[in-house]
Order: C-alpha cells, then sequence, then structure tokens
C-alpha cells in the first residue's frame, strides 16, 4: 500500500511527427478516478492531487488530439508518494 499525490507523464513530442493526447483517465484501486488535462508540448504534464492510499493505477481513455498524426505516445510515468502507514 502506498500513498500517492501527483503523477508525471512524459509523452513524445517529435511534432509533427507525433500527436498528443488531450486527456488522460486514472482509475485508483480505491474505486477513485481522476482526469488528467494534457497540452501539446515538450514538456512534462504533471498533476497533483490530495494523497490517496492505493494498490495499483491503471491509465486509460487517452483522447487524442483532431491534429492529422496518428502517433500519441508515452514515453514515461512517474508516480510520487510514500509507503503509506497502515493503522
Amino acid at each position: 500500500m502506498v500513498e500517492v499525490d501527483r503523477i508525471i507523464l512524459y509523452t513524445r513530442a517529435d511534432f509533427p511527427h507525433d500527436n498528443w493526447w488531450r486527456s488522460v483517465q486514472f482509475t485508483f484501486s480505491d474505486e477513485s478516478e481522476l482526469d488528467m488535462r494534457m497540452e501539446k508540448s515538450v514538456l512534462p504534464h504533471e498533476i497533483t492531487f490530495p494523497a490517496k492510499q492505493i494498490m495499483w493505477l491503471e491509465m486509460h481513455s487517452m483522447v487524442k488530439s483532431e491534429e492529422p498524426s496518428p502517433f500519441p505516445a508515452l514515453t514515461q510515468i512517474e508516480v510520487y508518494g510514500r509507503e503509506a502507514e497502515i493503522e
């Protein structure tokens, strides 16, 4: 069990070859969900949120921009937190 409060996504950004996602969604093991809005950028995409205790997360429902390239891609995902203190 971990307590997490920040996610950073690194996406491919070789524009115009690559496309980008306008949004992605996360579902956590505690059954909560989180929407992340994204912009066309070469910089990492970061979202912070109130800490939650989870065992896993799933990234899904990526919405691709309308740009002509068919190639949005995730390069790296970082999830930040700490080991949860279980009472």
